[in-house]
């Protein structure tokens, strides 16, 4: 349990960090390889005030609120049960990142829905996700560190449970 509440934690400062220097920041972007003219990362300030994506208004940040409270106790009750650090690393980690993304949207949620803040801080710009979507006619989502350690923990929970679960599983049972 003790590396879930430190790999949790770092993670929620990781986000937390980059959202308080991009404020202090303001709108000057910051480019990661690259500079205004191509670039594969860019980081600029972006207040979300609705849903996913900027869907909606007020409305949907009080509903996402509530989703990411339910969400966050489901996980919490997972990892103390579920997450085990010697058995399945892959997993613990993946719903460790799931939790921290989690609780890093429920926290901006919390706070915007309240009024201490304008919004959830988005800030990431991935220019490779962005030229696809151009290309299909789509508009591309920016995110935050909170999203991408959710939707990253649950592809790989996904990917590891879907691909490998069955061989740990027997790996286990000859171990025994």
């Amino acid at each position: 349990m003790g590396i879930t509440i430190l790999l949790f934690f770092i993670l929620f400062m990781l986000d937390q960090i980059l959202k308080f220097v991009m404020v202090k920041h303001g709108n000057t972007p910051i480019y990661i390889f690259g500079d205004g003219k191509g670039y594969f990362i860019k980081l600029n300030l972006t207040y979300n005030k609705g849903a996913a994506f900027g869907m909606g208004g007020q409305e949907s940040t009080i509903f996402f609120t509530i989703i990411s409270l339910l969400a966050t106790i489901a996980l919490i009750i997972i990892c103390t049960k579920f997450n085990d650090w010697k058995r399945n690393k892959v997993q613990a980690v993946a719903l460790t990142m799931t939790l921290a993304g989690c609780v890093g949207n429920l926290y901006d949620r919390f706070m915007t829905s309240i009024g201490v803040m304008d919004g959830v801080v988005d800030m990431v710009y991935f220019y490779p996700f962005e030229w696809i979507m151009e290309k299909i006619h789509l508009s591309y989502g920016i995110f935050n560190l909170a999203d991408l350690f959710l939707v990253t923990g649950i592809l790989v929970f996904a990917f590891d449970y879907i691909f490998f679960s069955e061989r740990k599983k027997r790996k286990w049972q000859e171990s025994e």
